[in-house]
Parts: C-alpha cells; sequence; structure tokens
C-alpha cells in the first residue's frame, strides 16, 4: 500500500467586514488559505435587544434566499454562568454589534450572533462557498491578511453582489493538524511513502509545512466545493497532474485527505457541488494509477482495500465526522479588548433595517421565559444537595434522604446495611468549587445524627473548612490536617480493621461498638502518597465488613491510572459520584476497565449485545449476531458465518480477509456495503455487525463515542460496560454492553422507527 497525506484545518474566523486592527492582522499570520463567501443579509434590529437577568434575546432580521423578503428570527442565549451582562450596541444599522461580558468586550458580525444564539441553525449559518485562496510566499511569509487587503477577485464580488440583500464574509483556515500514515485505501504492493521526501516537499521537522502541501489543500478545496469564481484547479485530474500532484506521487503517497472542522464553529459551508450543509467536511483525493472512470473530485479507486481505518474513512469518514460535530456546540471568536474600527470595502453599500411591521414582544417574553425555565431545571438538576437541619436516617433501611430526582422523587443513599452491618464508602470526584465538598459534609452529618457512626475527617490540604463542623475539639484524634497527618489517621482505622477483624467482635452498629465513617477532603495529594493509596485500599476493600466506611473527594480521579491496583480499588465503592461535564462516561468507563471483568463472550440467553473492538488505530462498534463453539476450526467457522448472512440477509458476501495484524479477526463486507466481524475469542467464535468505527479513540471518550452511536441508531436501554474476552492479541481490547429489553431501530430522522424484529 502507498501512503496518505492527512491535514486538518480550522476556521480561525469569519468575518463581514476588514477591520484595520493589529490584533486581526496578529491573529491571521498563520493563516495560508482562505473561503469567500456569501449569504443573505443578517441584521440586528435596533433597541430589539434585552439583558435583563442574564438572559440575552434579540430580534434579527434576514432574507430566506438573496433575493426574497426579509424575515424575523427573534433568538436569545442564557448567560448566567457569567456574572455580568451589560452594554448591548450596535454598529453599520444593525450589521455588527459588541456587548461587556463580565466587563470584557465581545464583538461581532450580526451573522455571528445570529449563528451563536441559534446554535448554528442549519439555515442562519449557511454559508455558501464563492472562492479559495491560498496565501504562502517565500518561506510561508504570506498569510491571508496581507492577501485579502489587495485582492481583484475579491474585489470583483464585492461588486457582483453591490445591488443583492447579501453579505460577503471571508474565512482565513490556517492547519490544526498535520500527518501522514504509510497505508492508503488501496490493498497492493506499493513500495510506500518515502520519509525523507516528506519532509522535504510536505512538512518541516518544527510541525509546518511546505509549498506543496498548501498547493495540494487548496486543490482540493477548489475541487471539492468548485467555486463559481475559481477558474483554475477546479477538478482533479490524475492524467494531467500538477507540480505537487507529481511530488506526492513520486514521493509514494497516493491518497490525501483534508478535514475542514467544523467542530465549536459557527460556520455551514455549502456549494452548488455540495448541497449539504455540513459543520465538517471531508475531501479525499487521490493518484491511482489507473481510475475507471476518472473522477474530477473524489477518490477514483473503484475498489477498497483491506480493513483499514483509511479505507473506510473514504466512504464513510464525512458521516462520522458530521455525527460528531452536530453533537458539539459552538463558540464566537473575537479579536482585540476592544470593538474594531469600521473599515467598510469600497462600493459595498450597508443599507439601513427597515421598520418591523410586526411586534415581536410576545415571542421575546415566551423565549425568555424558556430559557428562564431551563435555567432553573438546571440549576435544580446540578445544585448542591440541600440538608434540612434533622435526620432523615431511616433506621430500617439504613438508608438517609440524599437530594431529589427532575420528578420530585426523593432519592436515598444508604449508609449501612441493616442486616449485616456493612458500612458503605462513597468515592467523589470533579472540579473544585461544583459540590463535591458538601456531599462528603452532608453525608458526614448525617453518620454523625444517628448516633451509630463516629466521623473521622482528613482535610488533606488543610483548608480549615471541615474544622468547625468537625474539628472544635483539639484533642479530637479523628480530626487531622496534611498528608503525613493523614496517612497516620489511615494508620489507626486499618489496626481498628485488624482488631475488629481477630476478635470478631463486630455484628452490627450500635452505640456500644459504632461504626467509623472516614471523611476526606481533597484527597488527591494522600492518594498519591505510596502508603495512602495503600492503606486507602484496605479501608474501601476490607472496611465495609468491620464497620469502617469512607468518603473520598477527589479532583481527577483519571490521574491516578498509573497504579492499577488502587483504579480497581476506587471502583468497588458502593457508590460513585462525579461532578465533571462528562462525569457519566468517565464513570462506567472505570467501573469497565477496572471493576468485575466479563468472563464469557456471549451467553445461550441470546441477550441482544453491542461490542466495541479496539486496537492500537481503530474502535469498531457492532452488533452481535450469532456464536459458535471455540473449538471449530477457522474454515469451518467461516462457512458457519457465510450461512448465518446468508439467512440474515440473503445476499453474497465478498472474501475474508484477515484485520490488520491480528490473526483472530476477519472482516467481509456485503453487496449492501454492510461489513461484518469474525473473530476467535477463547470461548466462542462471534460473528459481528459493524454499526461505525473511529480511529485514535479510548478511555471515557471511547464509552461516550460509542453510547453516542447506539443512541443515534437505536431507542434501548443499555446495562454496564465491562471489559471481557477478545482475541488475545497485544493492544487490542472488547468492551461490551447488554441491552436491557426491546431495541427499537431508528430512521435517519429519528422519527420513524421500527421494532427490531429477530436479529435483523
Amino acid at each position: 500500500m502507498a501512503g496518505t497525506l492527512i491535514y486538518r484545518l480550522q476556521v480561525d474566523h469569519v468575518y463581514q467586514r476588514r477591520f484595520g486592527q493589529a490584533e486581526l492582522a496578529e491573529a491571521l499570520k498563520s493563516s495560508h488559505w482562505y473561503i469567500v463567501t456569501r449569504r443573505p443579509s443578517v441584521r440586528i434590529v435596533e433597541g430589539s435587544a434585552a439583558l435583563d437577568d442574564q438572559i440575552l434575546t434579540v430580534d434579527l432580521t434576514t432574507g430566506n434566499d438573496l433575493e426574497s423578503p426579509r424575515s424575523v428570527h427573534t433568538l436569545g442565549l442564557d448567560f448566567g454562568q457569567f456574572e455580568s451582562l451589560t452594554d448591548f450596541r450596535t454598529y453599520a444599522h444593525g450589521a455588527y454589534f459588541s456587548v461587556e461580558v463580565d466587563g470584557r468586550l465581545a464583538h461581532g458580525d450580526a451573522w455571528a450572533l445570529a449563528s451563536l444564539l441559534s446554535n448554528a441553525d442549519t439555515e442562519l449559518a449557511a454559508q455558501e462557498v464563492l472562492y479559495v485562496g491560498e496565501a504562502f510566499g517565500k518561506n510561508g511569509s504570506s498569510n491571508v491578511w496581507r492577501r485579502v487587503r489587495a485582492h481583484e477577485k475579491l474585489q470583483q464580488i464585492y461588486e457582483d453582489h453591490a445591488d443583492f440583500d447579501c453579505d460577503i464574509f471571508v474565512a482565513p483556515l490556517s492547519l490544526e493538524r498535520r500527518a501522514w500514515t504509510s497505508g492508503d485505501h488501496i490493498d497492493d504492493d506499493d513500495s510506500g511513502p518515502s520519509v525523507e521526501q516528506y519532509y522535504q516537499h510536505f512538512a518541516n521537522e518544527q510541525g509546518g509545512i511546505c509549498k506543496a502541501s498548501v498547493d495540494l489543500i487548496e486543490h482540493s478545496l477548489i475541487s471539492y466545493f468548485t467555486p463559481h469564481y475559481n477558474e483554475r484547479l477546479t477538478q482533479w485530474r490524475q492524467e494531467t497532474p500538477t507540480k505537487s500532484m507529481r511530488l506526492m506521487r513520486d514521493a509514494g503517497f497516493r491518497l490525501i485527505q483534508v478535514h475542514l472542522s467544523g467542530w465549536w464553529g459557527l460556520a455551514r459551508f455549502h456549494s452548488t457541488a455540495v448541497p449539504s450543509r455540513f459543520r465538517s467536511h471531508l475531501i479525499s483525493q487521490d493518484l491511482p494509477l489507473a481510475p475507471r472512470p476518472p473522477a474530477f473530485r473524489g477518490a477514483a479507486a473503484e475498489q477498497l482495500g483491506n480493513w483499514q481505518h483509511i479505507a473506510m474513512m473514504v466512504h464513510e469518514g464525512q458521516d462520522l465526522l458530521e455525527e460528531a460535530a452536530a453533537r458539539t456546540g459552538v463558540t464566537i471568536r473575537v479579536f482585540g479588548e476592544c470593538a474594531p474600527t469600521l473599515r467598510t470595502p469600497p462600493g459595498v453599500l450597508l443599507p439601513a433595517v427597515p421598520p418591523l411591521a410586526e411586534d415581536t414582544r410576545a415571542a421575546r417574553d415566551a423565549l425568555r421565559a424558556d430559557v428562564a425555565e431551563r435555567r432553573e431545571e438546571y440549576r435544580r438538576a446540578t445544585a448542591p444537595t440541600m440538608h434540612p437541619g434533622k435526620s432523615t436516617y431511616d433506621p430500617e433501611t439504613g438508608t438517609i434522604a440524599f437530594g431529589a430526582r427532575p420528578d420530585g422523587t426523593v432519592e436515598r443513599r444508604r449508609l449501612h446495611d441493616p442486616s449485616t452491618g456493612k458500612v458503605n464508602s462513597t468515592v467523589v470526584f470533579g472540579d473544585a468549587r461544583t459540590g463535591q465538598s458538601n456531599h462528603l459534609r452532608v453525608l458526614l452529618v448525617e453518620a454523625l445524627m444517628t448516633g451509630l457512626f463516629v466521623p473521622a475527617i482528613a482535610d488533606v490540604a488543610a483548608k480549615g473548612e471541615l474544622r468547625e463542623w468537625f474539628g472544635a475539639n483539639e484533642e479530637n484524634g479523628f480530626f487531622v490536617e496534611g498528608v503525613n497527618e493523614s496517612v497516620k489517621l489511615l494508620e489507626a482505622l486499618c489496626r481498628v480493621i485488624d482488631y475488629r477483624t481477630a476478635a470478631r467482635n463486630y455484628r452490627k452498629l450500635s452505640r456500644e461498638v459504632p461504626a467509623i465513617l472516614l471523611g476526606v477532603d481533597n484527597a488527591d495529594a494522600l492518594v498519591h502518597n505510596e502508603r495512602g493509596a495503600s492503606l486507602i485500599g484496605r479501608i474501601l476493600t476490607e472496611g465495609g465488613a468491620v464497620g469502617i466506611g469512607a468518603v473520598l473527594v477527589l479532583d481527577d480521579i483519571t490521574t491516578f491510572e498509573g497504579n492499577p491496583e488502587l483504579m480497581r480499588n476506587l471502583v468497588t465503592a458502593d457508590y460513585k459520584a462525579s461532578y465533571t461535564p462528562y462525569g457519566r462516561s468517565v464513570l462506567r468507563y472505570l467501573d469497565a476497565k477496572y471493576g468485575l471483568a466479563r468472563s464469557r463472550t456471549w451467553g445461550e440467553d441470546d441477550t441482544p449485545l453491542f461490542v466495541v473492538h479496539q486496537d492500537e488505530d481503530n474502535a469498531v462498534l457492532g452488533f452481535a449476531v450469532a456464536w459458535l463453539d471455540a473449538g471449530a476450526d477457522e474454515a469451518s467457522a467461516k462457512g458457519w458465518a457465510v450461512e448465518n448472512l446468508r439467512q440474515l440477509r440473503g445476499v453474497p458476501i465478498d472474501q475474508w480477509r484477515q484485520v490488520n495484524e491480528d490473526p483472530g479477526s476477519w472482516w467481509t463486507v456485503d453487496i449492501q456495503r454492510t461489513r461484518w466481524f469474525l473473530r476467535r475469542h477463547h470461548d466462542v467464535w462471534l460473528l459481528v455487525k459493524a454499526e461505525t468505527n473511529m480511529p485514535g479513540l479510548g478511555g471515557p471518550e471511547l464509552i461516550e463515542w460509542a453510547e453516542g452511536q447506539i443512541e443515534a441508531r437505536y431507542e434501548v436501554e443499555l446495562g454496564q460496560w465491562r471489559i471481557g474476552p477478545g482475541t488475545g492479541t497485544a493492544g487490542t481490547a472488547v468492551f461490551y454492553i447488554e441491552a436491557n429489553g426491546e431495541i427499537i431501530s431508528k430512521d435517519q430522522s429519528g422519527s420513524i422507527k421500527r421494532r427490531i424484529a429477530g436479529l435483523y
């Protein structure tokens, strides 16, 4: 196989007018490509903005297309996470805005505000690509800022649109990432790429790129969008390659992939050739030896190679990246501390926005009420647990009241099991000042009020915040501060574990033999201490049975993954709580990796099962279809799999191919381009229908991605992730998750569903 050149571009900004500020020039100094776009003009209705209660609402007018009448959009956004939101102003008849957020000035075009407030709505965020250009002088000295200041083509575009109700924008692009691989999308005996020529013609050791890369990226963008104002490079012609294309092939590279990343971006670029208004665009261009028929945009190769993520990205990469981009938010980029002086390009008129014929006050009031209601729902869901000031302990269940669910149902937390006397432990982690220390205090106060617990407090960071609660008595040996004293307290508790285990004098909680609840705030430094980590592990795994539990508060639990034994001890905690935005994924990943492993691949009950096979390069999400006893040989297993696919799909399949270097994995594809995997685990042969794949994922991101993909395709209640049997190849792991009950498949819109009958 030959090599692949990989580039990811980011949109530095999308701006309508050229400003004379030095900050803008500085921000664009690394931009070597730019896109000129148009869209129906957007204007802010002057005087319509309201900022009360940290909620911004505003009316914006826009045309539905370049010549149709203008329409009104009432949009809003909650700025409740900021302390102040003041002084909203408009400029140039509503074409530009500024607003102070916590004393700092944010500013931009009216279109940018519309896209931000609408979360990059398909219509409002749309930008039609008119021209693509590059700016790259000797040694990379040129950039977009210098290029567009005196650009005849840009000036022509402004003049051609002077009589249309539209805005012209410039979007500078810069290199976010560049890489190369020794494989591509065609399976043959090509000698592969030359590293020496790569660094001679395409990149430098410092992370930058050379002129050939800039030219190839520009060519890829132009042939992909085929903009109206570009006259050259509008086709990717393998039979008449440019100089940079010849350098690419001579260096052993046959495929180039350019990812125009729209994650967190405001713009959805499109053109006549690319009508879909994506936030992310993946462009693949190749140089196969004999393309049939010739392709002037996109990959020309007719036959995909072996199972490589590069090959699959050629066909499915756009869908994968767009799905991921659709789940991100948007970010508005601004330059400088002060709003720049407007400098209108010559010949461009900015007419005033006509007065509104309709009264939008009702729409604004309804929008503000909706934003306020969603803010309150979020506040209730994330608010620290409030304590009623008296004990909520129920001796029959050993539980206390601990918050409420969104439906108002009181959630209860078990302090101990009344039937066995076992005391529960809790691990809490998350960002500072988000409620984890309050979580600790509520549990300790409730335990103290039962009269059956003695609190033992370790304030590792010695902040003093817990002293007034639990350390008023200076002679109290169960309240300590600092790492060294905390280690001594842990040693004392482990001696109690030894004594109670040997004496067997602990049966259930009583005032005569009370339980002990260890509370450790800001525990990271203590857990990083080798002795402290060992003692905490003993308390979590051995203490509960003899009446000693723990509540451990950490900032970042993932920093301890270098100590697998400690992580296995931490996940044994009866309760684990996260105060981070992606805490659920982190918890499910930690439970899967360090908790009880799955002992078998699949059982006789045929419970619906999703699997993720992960290696060093790729993660494949699939649905388990059938299994065969592991004693069958390879030929029998492949024949069995073919028969299963014939019954399930009724279509022929391609030949089986080995997956990379894994001797226990094969893949094939049927005539409908569905991919199937056959893997030999230690207990069974497993046949899997591939749902999707994503390279380079691991950890909590892997779990978040897999669950997002499942939820996008099905309505299903998922169980718990577990790591389980695989093919035994080094560097691979298999994550399993079962479905609880019925699975309902969604169509692409998510509106029409069908129940899955049988397997498929």
